[in-house]
């Protein structure tokens, strides 16, 4: 008579899509008028020409809608932080697990395992990344220990960084960030940094640009320095 268990295939959980974002529709004309005139005076000052200028009104616009569209998707510092956490203690949990095993217990996993991976009609098909694991002590389990040592301690690491910050340090960071942006492709469209010294237009034209009010964010100069001083020259 056939064991309650035989034959039973075992569902396995989908597996998510780890790291996947949705895109949007760029839109090249997201900047109001306004705020285009104002931006390609100070592109004037700067001695861009016409061409660049236009070019530089619509980097500055792709990278206003990308600022905008991933504050649409911002998870909370301390949603992160708590799910990361959730993460390092089940991962502590198995590793704890396979602390109890037992040698006996141990010789029978491996030998099912090994049908798993290489039988003809396995009920579960493993993951060839689980497969190539083989040849490791006790077959499966050490490489699973390493890896789920690793998952533990990298995740309790991340949630250490992600603490939570006052939204004014959030909002200084994002505009460091796209005046670092910016600064990066501008050196690509007219093969040199913009300036950030006093009274210099790229400046003025981060203040402009992160005043709109769909960015509300502070740029005073020191952060627009700070922000292009951060750009890695080419070697």
């Amino acid at each position: 008579m056939k064991g309650a268990r035989e034959g039973v295939r075992m569902k396995q959980l989908p597996k998510p899509k780890f790291g996947t974002w949705s895109g949007y529709w760029v839109n090249p004309m997201i900047l109001p008028e306004s705020l285009r005139h104002t931006l390609a005076r100070e592109c004037a000052r700067g001695r861009l020409s016409a061409e660049q200028a236009e070019a530089a009104l619509l980097i500055a616009g792709e990278e206003a809608q990308m600022v905008l569209e991933s504050r649409k998707t911002r998870v909370p510092t301390a949603t992160i932080q708590s799910e990361l956490e959730a993460v390092a203690v089940k991962a502590r949990a198995l590793l704890q697990a396979m602390r109890t095993l037992q040698d006996g217990t141990v010789m029978a996993f491996s030998a099912h395992w090994d049908y798993l991976a290489y039988g003809t009609t396995p009920p579960i098909e493993l993951s060839d990344i689980g497969k190539g694991l083989r040849g490791r002590e006790a077959r499966f389990l050490g490489g699973v220990w390493d890896v789920v040592q690793d998952l533990e301690s990298s995740a309790r690491y991340a949630a250490d960084k992600c603490q939570p910050s006052k939204q004014a340090q959030v909002s200084r960071e994002l505009a460091r960030a796209l005046a670092r942006r910016l600064a990066e492709r501008l050196r690509m469209l007219t093969g040199r940094l913009p300036p950030y010294s006093k009274g210099t237009w790229f400046p003025d034209f981060m203040a402009e640009l992160c005043a709109w009010s769909e960015l509300s964010l502070p740029c005073g100069r020191a952060i627009v320095e700070s922000a292009v001083r951060s750009v890695d020259y080419p070697s």
